[in-house]
């Protein structure tokens, strides 16, 4: 359980038993599951700075975070049929041309009332989301000096999709063939870009909540 917000590998922000509970010394293994935050009021953020994190399950509760920074390799559902829960949220970078989702069972923190998905960049380098993932619940993508992709796949937000740039870079819609984008909650452009490119093949997005565009 998480006691604290703090880096993966130090053990301070680690207790076996219970969330904000006593430190004992260790940090998660393949065989532990993990869980962050108590979702009321015992908020952390995690941040993972080596690659190839291994874990038998992983729950981030409501109000909690964990950053994978542009880290990869990991997998969070190494126990035989353990599932990844909760309503918080994961954030993904990337320093190749491709954001690399973590593995593990991932199908309740993407379905309909699971967690938030952020994608952001770090420095000048941009990239494209994994055309593997074809659905959210909550889609972030939060550009800085660098653009981001969508995937040139067809998508599906279950609730809501939300554009925070915070500098040059800006978020984009795949045009390398026709696809639909569909977002059952409301799009959000609370900062920053979100462009339709002009390559001769139209990108269409179905809101069925509102569109929110700040001044």
């Amino acid at each position: 359980y998480s006691r604290q917000s703090g880096n993966w590998n130090d053990p301070n922000t680690w207790s076996s038993v219970g969330v904000g509970g006593p430190v004992d010394g260790g940090i998660p293994g393949a065989s532990n599951p993990v869980v962050i935050g108590d979702g009321i009021s015992q908020n952390h953020t995690v941040t993972i700075t080596t690659n190839n994190v291994i874990t038998g399950g992983l729950e981030i509760r409501g109000g909690s975070v964990l950053d994978l920074g542009t880290t990869t390799g990991h997998n969070f559902g190494a126990l035989p049929e353990s599932k990844i829960l909760g309503n918080g949220k994961i954030r993904i970078s990337s320093a190749t041309a491709t954001a690399q989702f973590p593995a593990g069972d991932f199908g309740n923190f993407l379905n309909v009332g699971g967690g938030t998905v952020e994608y952001y960049t770090t420095g000048t380098t941009g990239f494209t989301l994994p055309s593997s993932i074809l659905n959210y619940n909550n889609l972030i993508l939060s550009p800085g000096n660098a653009n981001i992709t969508m995937p040139n796949v067809n998508m599906n937000i279950f609730s809501n999709f939300e554009i925070k740039g915070t500098g040059t870079g800006i978020a984009l819609l795949n045009s390398a063939a026709q696809r639909t984008l569909n977002v059952y909650g409301n799009l959000n452009i609370n900062s920053g870009t979100l462009r339709f490119n002009n390559n001769n093949n139209a990108q269409t997005i179905y809101v069925y909540g509102d569109i929110n565009i700040d001044a």
